[in-house]
């Protein structure tokens, strides 16, 4: 009988691992088991450095915390592209993004957006980027305000950008080869070839900058100037 409890109860501490895992897949969880390099298992670190990035560029672009960050992604199941949006538009009309977020969960980004304000948006670049919120599907809307996000951080032209996309880059590998390189000093496209090329993992890159990937975190976190 003991067994059988025992076993029960294994299994019930097992259940909440296997989601864990499965929501870091798509960067919902932040309960990484692996946040050093491991020569052993050079990938193991790569989801949790990618997402630590990530999220600090995003802390730091929109003024917010990371941890706030992580616990809407972890408690609240916001998703990526949402929360994105929701940051943006929170950014430029100044209305809290839990208020927006909600207001998401019970419709569209339309349905928000009409519901907020007639009102001229205070800047220019947010009136455009709203348009384009109201029309497109979040993923695309997500991506477009991801590159200003990017575009605003690193000194980089809007080339070099697309051009990391054209090799098959997606966002979170964009952001932490552009930290590294303005980091280092060197090219993004010097970042890329050591992962594409060398067949390195993007821990392994990091590490042999004398960097683990909770180090990269914090000085992506960083504003530019912080960083001089």
């Amino acid at each position: 009988m003991k067994k059988t409890v025992l076993i029960l109860f294994l299994l019930l501490l097992a259940i909440p691992c296997s989601s864990v895992l499965a929501a870091e897949q798509t960067g919902n969880c932040h309960c990484f088991r692996n946040r050093i390099y491991n020569p052993a298992d050079k990938y193991a670190a790569d989801d949790y450095l990618l997402t630590t990035v990530f999220n600090s560029l995003t802390a730091q672009h929109f003024s917010i915390s990371k941890r706030q960050i992580v616990m809407m992604k972890m408690k609240g199941g916001v998703p990526h592209n949402d929360l994105l949006i929701g940051l943006y538009i929170s950014k430029c009309t100044g209305t809290d993004v839990s208020d927006l977020l909600a207001q998401k969960g019970r419709g569209s980004w339309k349905q928000v957006l009409s519901s907020i304000t007639s009102q001229p948006l205070p800047q220019s670049d947010c009136e455009k980027t709203w348009q384009l919120i109201h029309d497109l599907p979040a993923t695309e809307a997500a991506e477009i305000i991801t590159q200003k996000m990017f575009l605003d951080r690193f000194s980089v032209s809007d080339s070099i950008f697309r051009s990391l996309q054209a090799q098959g880059l997606v966002s979170r590998e964009i952001a932490l080869v552009l930290v590294l390189a303005g980091h280092m000093q060197v090219e993004p496209e010097d970042i890329y070839i050591q992962y594409k090329n060398k067949g390195l993992s993007w821990s392994e890159i990091a590490y042999n900058f004398g960097l683990e990937p909770a180090d990269v975190g914090k000085f992506a976190g960083q504003s530019p100037s912080d960083q001089k």
